[in-house]
């Protein structure tokens, strides 16, 4: 059985970290991400999708071991007879 979801290809756009020193400090670390998917009208089945995600320090007493940034980027292909009004839930699901 295969899966309705196919990842077609993926890369990594940029690699950005960056070691921090603790100095015996509580290790923290936030992190955010930025999710954007788009429908390729010349291809229905087919969605691309672009995922970031940042890694900061939660304050100077609680700093991440490291901080910087990773995006990546990926073609997804739905499976011919997939619902499409499933189908960007399928891709890009909600919280």
């Amino acid at each position: 059985m295969h899966s309705q979801i196919q990842l077609l290809s993926r890369k990594f756009l940029d690699i950005e970290l960056h070691p921090q020193s603790t100095h015996g400090k509580k290790n923290g670390g936030e992190t955010s991400h930025k999710i954007a998917v788009i429908h390729d009208e010349e291809a229905p089945t087919r969605w691309r999708t672009k995922f970031g995600i940042r890694i900061e320090n939660i304050s100077e007493d609680e700093p991440a071991p490291y901080v910087g940034e990773i995006i990546a980027a990926g073609i997804f292909k739905l499976a011919e007879d997939f619902p499409a009004e499933r189908a960007k839930q399928m891709v890009h699901p909600s919280p």
